[in-house]
């Protein structure tokens, strides 16, 4: 029978400094001495349930999918993303998917691999600077820029531009204060603040950074409505909603403000990962070239897409989601209580031993086995369950177009002797920059 470790001050003090310092590989060594599903009291939280089975993950989000909602993390950051798909739960969220599942369907990701395929010469263009000039740059950085840009250009408006270093550092900010880490160090802060001043925010800079970044989303809305010709499908679809009088313009707004926060930043940290595992395998770096050579595009998109799922294994994208609890519940002696908060970290189940072999090992044949089932909840990229992401489709086509062609044009030096530590916000970054110098294959 499958129960929830207690962990009481006594046992977790010995971990507090590694948690401190690194967070991820600090619950793995938790897990991994005191069992796949932990029990947690935290002051001014409701019980806290980190789970770690698959078996107990497939209870709660698919077989009783309806006891739980969304968890507190993602709703800190409410501000910017207003009452948008990642925020929503239940019926608002029923109404925001069936109204926005025509913009990541089949057909729409084809319209917008248009746009990707014609980002693939700029970003060869921008490679092929950085060859000619011998420069060494930061992957990571470049990576958020550009897929941030194509992002702008496939989903909304073709002529659009902004100031892109400024989106990211603002998002970047908004999301580490938005942290679990965060919120549970400042919690008593804010709770005693906000008896006198019920909007306090404890960074006075993100209100701020929160309005700039929704204008920009008004500005598109009016840039679609003046050149509907250069609009794309994804606002354009909102666009027809509102002329409709089904959505108002706000539901635009979030819907944008939340593909800002969660439709570029997640592919770019999949892109940059990938190539940085496939400049240190180089084993795999040319079993991929040779199969650009040899294979059809259907088998070369299942291989880059294999090579895809394992770099999302060791380094998904996000490093866990959140629910908590309608009503009590309980899974064999595991027992939930109502508003227990729920913590599904894909980092530490994608490298447990229990389910993976050799889990630290970058080993794409792995994805390649008839028998590997992708719906096992062993495997979470993109989350689980009825509110799974919304846009792994345009994701895996983003990154099956982009992936082949740099590889094909550049040779990847990895400056790193290592690959640097994680820095685990709600998006998982590199701690240091991930530096490399590229020369040109022919």
């Amino acid at each position: 029978m499958r129960s929830a470790e207690l962990i009481n001050l006594k046992k977790l003090l010995p971990f507090i400094p590694k948690l401190w310092n690194d967070p991820l590989n600090g619950i793995n060594s938790m897990i991994k001495k005191y069992g796949n599903v932990l029990r947690f009291k935290v002051a001014g939280y409701d019980e806290i349930l980190l789970v770690n089975d698959p078996v107990v993950i497939k209870y709660i989000l698919k077989d009783s999918k309806d006891n739980y909602i969304r968890g507190k993390a993602i709703g800190a950051l409410r501000g910017l993303l207003g009452d948008g798909i990642l925020i929503a739960n239940e019926d608002n969220w029923k109404f925001q998917h069936d109204l926005l599942k025509a913009s990541f369907n089949e057909k729409a990701v084809l319209d917008y691999s248009l746009t990707v395929s014609e980002s693939k010469h700029e970003l060869v263009s921008q490679y092929s600077k950085f060859a000619e000039l011998e420069k060494s740059f930061d992957l990571g950085f470049h990576s958020k820029i550009f897929f941030l840009d194509m992002m702008i250009k496939m989903m909304f408006h073709s002529k659009a531009s902004f100031d892109y270093k400024y989106i990211i550092e603002a998002l970047e900010n908004l999301t580490d204060e938005a942290s679990i880490k965060n919120q549970i160090i400042n919690f008593p802060i804010i709770k005693f603040r906000r008896l006198f001043n019920k909007n306090y925010q404890l960074w006075s800079k993100s209100g701020e950074d929160i309005k700039r970044l929704r204008a920009m989303a008004i500005e598109l809305i009016q840039l679609a409505e003046n050149d509907p010709q250069n609009t794309k499908l994804f606002l354009k679809n909102l666009l027809d909603a509102k002329y409709d009088s089904i959505v108002k313009e706000e539901f635009i707004v979030d819907q944008i403000m939340n593909l800002f926060f969660a439709g570029f930043d997640t592919v770019a940290s999949a892109f940059t990962w990938t190539l940085a595992l496939l400049s240190k395998e180089k084993e795999w770096k040319n079993k991929l070239l040779h199969k650009m050579e040899n294979s059809s595009a259907a088998d070369l998109n299942e291989f880059v897409t294999a090579i895809v799922d394992e770099s999302m294994r060791l380094y998904p994208p996000v490093w866990s989601f959140t629910r908590v609890a309608k009503e009590d519940d309980q899974y064999e002696d595991i027992k939930i209580n109502k508003k227990s908060y729920l913590i599904f970290p894909q980092y530490t189940i994608h490298r447990n031993e229990d389910f993976w072999n050799e889990p630290e090992e970058f080993n794409p044949d792995r994805f390649m086995q008839k028998e590997f089932d992708k719906q096992n909840p062993v495997y979470l990229p993109f989350g689980y369950g009825k509110q799974m992401c919304i846009g792994n489709r345009s994701a895996y086509m983003q990154l099956q177009l982009l992936i082949p062609e740099v590889i094909n044009n550049f040779e990847i030096e990895l400056l790193n002797y290592n690959l640097p530590k994680i820095k685990p916000g709600i998006i998982i970054n590199p701690k240091e920059p991930i530096l490399v110098k590229i020369s040109s294959r022919k």
